[in-house]
């Protein structure tokens, strides 16, 4: 889940960058297995002019 450029909406960045991105880094801290995990995160930024 993530925000596009195509509906840019503040509230909507500050939800997922702010809140939804730091919660699944705390989820993964308290994570109780053992078993090594892989987590592949891809960003892409772009501005565009008019």
């Amino acid at each position: 889940m993530a925000t596009t450029t195509a509906n840019f909406e503040e509230d909507q960045y500050e939800k997922f960058y702010g809140q939804a991105v730091p919660a699944l880094v705390d989820a993964l801290r308290q994570r109780q297995g053992r078993r090594p995990l892989h987590v592949t995160y891809l960003s892409s930024a772009g501005v565009y002019g008019d």
